[in-house]
Formats: structure tokens, sequence, C-alpha cells
């Protein structure tokens, strides 16, 4: 490719087609061109709602130059965000930041590391819970948590217990459930469910036996794991005693969708990935939830991306309703991770083609994978392949003399050669192996005309950096993670073994404390009525 572009001449374009008279060209963003012809490659943003799927190696760009330029993109074309980080990116989540700032926009971030300004996001006073039934709200939290482990006999059965445990203690948070069989039958008081720690008390409340328990004990712990993050648990107290302007300005999902704001979950994954995906699913659910109210406010459909990396933490089994009702609802989901192959995980359920199937515009980024490489070549389309064939002269041969210049005619007439014609892949597998060793260079596909995004098959694409090599290191390593104000709260870590200190000497025990010991070993002895 000769068109050598800098990051200076990507912004001017992609401000050309912002602020053009032309609708197709406002609502398409550029991700780059085509190597061999120079034509730009555009995408066009309602295909985004029916999603993206982007992959690619550790070091291939996947991030740098496939996600952070999206991102970039998108803010400066004021669309809702709500990002998932899930590997803790910091170049990433300081670009989304700035271009909030430089556009105007809300930003509100949340991450689970220790000592870091955080807003508080709760799930349980977000406004549209309050539309809901205890069935939605139910249904709500057993999808967002992953509890939904299937449909056959033995997998049934825990899905449903984790569900009617959970109804249970829904219902029972707002009086409607009667007490157990020997009390007296009384309506019992409201027991308002405010955070995971309400929750959990309210499990453990109701839980009649020890095998009721051991049935739903995954849905249990993994409340219990959550009720210990301050920041998705801080609510308004009945006496509304917690700060107001933390909570006033929490990170609430029907504002992201009504304001066009940007919300990023920074959610670090290095000691717990299991925390890291449950609150990022509950995050999509949330926004999913806020699309499906705000269309019954407003009458209009809501209009929000997500964009996840690392997005293999969170796609289970029930990916394609996620996907299908996010689409419905007119949210958009990018999902970036590295390999086909992490859909697919030992003892798990393949979920490859249900990925595949849902999303519209796919980016592959050095596919190394062998399952990546076959699939990208089937995707490409296929075209007229030919191959030529030539007679040589036997001693030729033996020489080692072998190529197309060696070919022997008949007699003194003309030499002529054999051409076959067949069918094949546009793309071989060594071809997107070739690409996959060019820089800034990935092989797209898009699999529906829309606007300007009018592409065969899939095709390879290059990609200009969004910024210059060193403000790309500049963010990721020299800027500072902002600090706290009054709308942000710091977590201080748990773990701090300078706080627990061993006393110099063992306090000596008195002759009072002994007869007071023998009194009760004495007691004792009689309560047990054990022998002398």
């Amino acid at each position: 490719m000769t068109l050598q572009l800098t990051a200076q001449d990507i912004d001017l374009y992609s401000k050309r087609m912002r602020l053009s008279n032309n609708k197709a060209e406002r609502e398409s963003l550029l991700i780059g061109f085509n190597p061999h012809h120079e034509y730009p490659i555009v995408v066009d943003t309602e295909l985004l709602l029916e999603h993206m799927h982007i992959t690619g190696a550790t070091g291939s760009g996947k991030t740098s130059l496939g996600v952070i330029p999206l991102i970039q993109k998108l803010i400066r074309n004021e669309e809702a965000c709500l990002i998932l980080d899930l590997k803790g990116d910091d170049a990433m989540f300081h670009t989304a930041r700035l271009e909030a700032k430089k556009t105007g926009r809300q930003f509100k971030w949340f991450t689970n590391r220790p000592n870091y300004s955080t807003y508080v996001f709760n799930p349980f006073v977000q406004e549209h819970l309050k539309s809901l039934t205890v069935a939605d709200v139910t249904g709500f939290f057993i999808a967002s948590l992953n509890m939904h482990h299937g449909l056959d006999y033995g997998r049934a059965y825990f899905s449903i217990m984790a569900r009617t445990y959970l109804q249970h203690a829904l219902k029972r948070s707002m009086g409607m459930e009667r007490p157990r069989s020997g009390i007296a039958a009384v309506q019992l008081p409201p027991r308002p469910i405010r955070s995971f720690a309400d929750l959990y008390d309210l499990l453990i409340e109701i839980s009649a036996t020890h095998d009721e328990y051991r049935s739903a004990s995954h849905l249990a712990y993994v409340i219990r794991n959550l009720a210990d993050f301050p920041q998705l648990n801080l609510a308004h107290g009945p006496d509304g005693a917690e700060d107001q302007a933390v909570m006033a300005n929490a990170i609430h999902m029907p504002d992201v969708i009504a304001e066009k704001q940007v919300a990023y979950f920074y959610l670090s994954p290095a000691f717990d990935v299991t925390s890291v995906a449950e609150i990022a699913r509950l995050a999509i659910y949330a926004a999913i939830n806020a699309a499906v109210a705000h269309r019954q406010k407003t009458g209009q459909r809501a209009r929000v991306l997500v964009i996840c990396d690392e997005a293999q933490l969170i796609i289970g089994q029930n990916i394609s309703n996620v996907l299908a009702q996010a689409r419905s609802h007119g949210v958009g989901c990018i999902l970036a991770h590295q390999t086909l192959s992490q859909l697919n995980p030992p003892g798990g359920v393949d979920l490859r083609e249900l990925v595949l199937n849902c999303t519209a515009v796919k980016q592959f980024w050095a596919a190394r994978d062998p399952n990546s490489r076959e699939y990208i070549s089937k995707i490409s389309g296929e075209v007229m392949h030919y191959s030529a064939n030539w007679s040589q002269l036997k001693n030729r041969v033996l020489r080692s003399e072998i190529g197309r210049r060696f070919a022997a005619g008949i007699d003194e007439a003309p030499i002529t050669m054999g051409v076959r014609e067949q069918l094949g892949p546009r793309i071989s597998s060594q071809d997107i192996e070739n690409y996959g060793r060019q820089p800034n260079t990935s092989i797209m596909a898009i699999h529906r005309n829309q606007g300007y995004s009018c592409y065969d098959g899939a095709f390879p694409v290059v990609t200009p950096w969004a910024m210059s090599k060193s403000e790309y290191d500049h963010r990721s390593h020299a800027i500072e993670w902002p600090e706290s104000t009054d709308e942000t709260i710091v977590v201080p870590p748990d773990w701090d073994p300078d706080r627990f200190t061993l006393p110099d000497e063992v306090p000596q025990q008195t002759e009072d404390d002994r007869t007071a010991t023998l009194n009760l070993l004495d007691q004792l002895h009689l309560d047990l009525d054990l022998p002398e």
C-alpha cells in the first residue's frame, strides 16, 4: 500500500464524514483502507446494532488498532457508550476519558482495584427495576449471574433451585411471602433489598434446611462474593445516611442512555476472574433492561453501544438470547477477544457458531489458530482460480530444470500449455497468514449491505494509528488515575498484614482469673451431667 496516512489525516477524514451533508457518510465510521486498491473501508453505525466481533492474538493490534480507534470514533459521534474493559487497559481508559472530555460528555468509571477512585454502580437502585415484576427481576439477576445452567435434567435442577431461592428472597423483601408452617399465618413486614449484602442476609434467613441451602449454594456464594464490593453495594439508607453526592452521581444506566454518557468499567481480572465476569454481566443486563424501559417511557428505541474487551470471560450459553434482546432494544455489542478457540473451552459448550451467526461485522487480527484461518477462508467467498500445466523433456527434468521456460514443443509447432480453471476461496489460508504478518493489517467481513458498507466476502484492511506511538505509550504508563472527588469513593485494600500485630508479651493470668475459669468449668460439668 503506497497511501501513507498519519493519525491527523484520519482525524480530518473522520471529521469530514461526521459533518457531511450526506446522511450515509455521517452514519459511517472510517476503519481503514484496502491495501491493494486504497479505497476506504467504512462501517455503517446501524450495523453495529447488529453486533461486531473482533478477534486477535496478543500483540496483533486488536486493542490498540481495533478497539481503541472504534471507541474514539463512537464517542466523537456522540453515541452512548458502555465500555467493559476486562483486562484493565490504561491506554483505552484514558483515551475514552480524554475523548469524552473533548466532546463535553459525562464520563463515569467503575473499578474493582483498591486505592483507585471509582463511581458507585449498584444494580439494586437502578430506576428501570421499578417497572419490572418479581419474575422479571429474578430473571435479570439469574441471567446476570450466569445461573442458567441448562435445560437438561441435572443442570435444570440447579437452575430451578437458584431461581426459586432468589424469587423467594425477593418476595420476602416485599412482604409477599407468608412465614413457614408452625408460625402464625400473618403477613411479614417488608425487608427492602438495597445491596448484595442485604440479599445475602435474606437468603441465609429463609433457608429452611441445610439441603435447601446446599441446592442453591452456588447462588449464595456468588451473592456473598459480590457483597464484599462497597462500590457495588453502596445505597441510600432508610435515614439517608450515605453520602448523597456519591449516590446522586452513581452510574445509572437509564441516564447513560438518555444523556449519551460514557460509562467505563475498568475491571482487572489478575486475581479474581469470577467477580470481573459477574460485574460485567450485571452492567450488560442493566443496559438492556434500561433500554427496554427507555422505549416504554419515550416510545423511541434506545441507542447504546457496549464495547467489551476480553469478552470470552462473560460469554455463556445464553449469549444468543443476550445478543437477540440487545439488538431488538437498540443495544449494540462489540465483543473482542483473542481466538475463536476461547469460545469452545475444554469440557464446556461450543459457542463459536452462536457468536459468529449473531454478529454482522467481523474483524480478525493475526488469525494464527487453524480454526480462525479456516473460517475466514470460507466466508471470503469463492473466485475462479487458474492453473497451468506443460510437458518437458525427460533429461531436463532429471537435471532439475523444471518450470514453464523449459516447456517442450512438438516438432516445429509452437509450444502450448494447458490451463485449468476451478473455484476456490477468495483468500486462502496462506494469504491470511501473510496478512497477519503485515503491520496494521486485519481482515474484515460485513455480512449485510448498509449505507456505504457494501463489500463482498472477507477482505484485508490497513488501519492507521489513531494516535502517535509516543502518545499511546504516554496514555499506557504516564497518565495518573483520576483523583477522587465528592462524586466518587476510594476502596482501601482488605489485606494489610501491618494492621495485624501480635502483643509483645502474653498477659499473665491472675488468681481471680484462675478462680473464675475453674468456676465456669464446674458449671459446665453440672450442665452436661458429666462424672466428677
